[in-house]
């Protein structure tokens, strides 16, 4: 029974710490000039890219990430830490 109660009391203590904070949370003003990172994003230009797939698989293979992972043994590794 103890238990009990003093469980419900720490999460009424933990509720309230809680409402306080966001309650007394300060609103930011607006700042002129400012982008806004959630806003709707429009394209730069409408030439759209080729996402085809043997355009995809053919920037994929010629890439030098993908030999690296592909030949790991000619990876110089002498200026790793660990």
């Amino acid at each position: 029974m103890r238990k009990a109660i003093l469980g419900a009391i720490v999460a009424l203590l933990l509720v309230g710490a809680y409402t306080s904070y966001a309650i007394g949370y300060p609103k930011y003003p607006k700042v002129e000039g400012c982008v806004n990172p959630f806003a709707a994003v429009k394209p730069v230009s409408g030439v759209q890219e080729n996402w085809s797939r043997v355009h995809v698989f053919f920037k994929l293979v010629t890439s030098r990430d993908f030999w690296k992972l592909a030949k790991p043994w000619s990876v110089d590794y002498s200026h790793v830490k660990v």
